[in-house]
């Protein structure tokens, strides 16, 4: 006769041999390294969140602790991660009462999607300083629908905007095609298409992750704010649209350190003749990276019609003659300074090769940038943006 251990069923033997199976809810972050924020502030730092279930996640409630303060709870809600896939969460906090400190601090999360569970906590820092802006990056895509490869940079950025709404400035400035206008100026030379760059910096950006290095900008220290202030039409037919911009810096800046622009964008442009549609490389084959808006060129043709090209600059002041001075005069430190500028004639501009097509197609659809760099280096040091109203 067979004997078994006592209190323990052969059903219980056989659910001991059998290999686990993933839950349905569970997630994990990593630890969050040190995050900046003014004193006693509520703030946002953004953490990886990896969906180590199989049903999607779409929210989480957790707990603030830090040495010396109440603990805090937030519930924070959110595009779906789906099972297995990892995301980028804007995590919310709030830093201590004090300035120039630095206190440790943990997150650990008590319920995902509602449910109650008990995570491990993840550790980081909380570093205030009297002065924090939002630190917001630039995504710039140089493109054109005649590049075979382009596609990259359209699923990149429509990703972006996706899993980030409204976090990244994303600027496309188009080569060769209709969207290649005559009332800009690229702000870089690059040597081919497609180019991506963040921040401007010297380096390419990665179009398969070039979302997850833009968004970590947010956990870094920027060192001036920048703030649309006003942003609107100017007359019914929308020739004149007007944008001021404030910056405040965190120390004095001398006369030429740091340069400003304005970028006037368009969103929703859609065109019929064959220089609208994208040529792609991509119609029959694999993926570049996970992403389901890489149908549209997998699954298309060799040439794709009826796109929608978003984040097309129409116009901005580095353009030869528009009568800005981008030069940021002599600033002391957290002293606000305004810009403005008009831009003129938008409902004039023609698409690039029409004598009748104009590339205002959508004025509820457009947005201006203020953009602010670095006058020697050209990188971005920070930047705003509002709709045209």
């Amino acid at each position: 006769m067979r004997k078994f251990l006592p209190g323990i069923t052969f059903l219980g033997l056989m659910a001991l041999a059998a290999p686990s199976s993933t839950a349905s809810i569970d997630m994990s972050m990593i630890a969050f390294g040190t995050t900046y924020a003014e004193p006693g502030q509520e703030y946002q730092f953004y953490n990886l969140v990896t969906n180590k279930g199989t049903e999607p996640i779409t929210s989480l409630t957790y707990t603030q602790s830090m040495e010396g303060y109440e603990d805090r709870s937030f519930t924070i809600e959110f595009l779906p991660i789906e099972g297995g896939a990892k995301q980028y969460v804007a995590i919310s906090a709030v830093a201590p009462d004090e300035v120039d400190v630095t206190v440790a601090a943990k997150i650990k999360v008590t319920a995902i999607n509602g449910v109650a569970v008990n995570k491990n906590a993840v550790s980081g820092k909380i570093s205030t300083l009297p002065f924090v802006p939002v630190h917001r990056p630039v995504i710039e895509d140089y493109t054109g629908t005649w590049c075979q490869f382009c596609p990259r940079g359209y699923v990149a950025i429509e990703g972006v905007h996706r899993d980030y709404p409204g976090k990244v400035l994303c600027v496309a400035y188009h080569n060769g095609d209709p969207m290649a206008l005559t009332t800009f100026d690229r702000p870089q030379t690059i040597s081919g298409y497609p180019t991506l760059k963040l921040n401007r910096d010297a380096t390419n950006a990665s179009a398969s992750s070039v979302g997850i290095s833009a968004i970590r900008t947010y956990n870094t220290v920027a060192t001036a704010s920048v703030t649309m202030d006003a942003c609107e039409w100017l007359d019914p037919d929308h020739s004149e649209a007007y944008a001021k911009a404030t910056v405040e810096f965190a120390n004095l800046v001398s006369a030429g350190e740091c340069k400003i622009e304005f970028v006037l964008i368009e969103d929703g442009l859609t065109g019929t003749t064959a220089s609208w549609s994208q040529v792609n490389k991509f119609s029959g084959a694999a993926a570049e990276w996970a992403d389901p808006l890489w149908d549209i060129f997998t699954k298309g043709d060799k040439k794709v019609a009826g796109l929608e090209f978003n984040d097309v600059c129409i116009a901005n002041t580095l353009k030869s003659g528009s009568g800005f001075t981008a030069s940021v005069p002599e600033t002391a430190a957290r002293t606000p300074i305004s810009f403005e500028f008009t831009f003129k004639g938008i409902d004039k501009i023609k698409e690039y090769g029409s004598a009748s097509k104009y590339i205002l197609q959508n004025p509820d659809k457009c947005h201006i940038a203020a953009i602010l760099t670095n006058g020697s280096s050209q990188t971005v040091i920070n930047c705003d943006w509002a709709p045209v109203a």
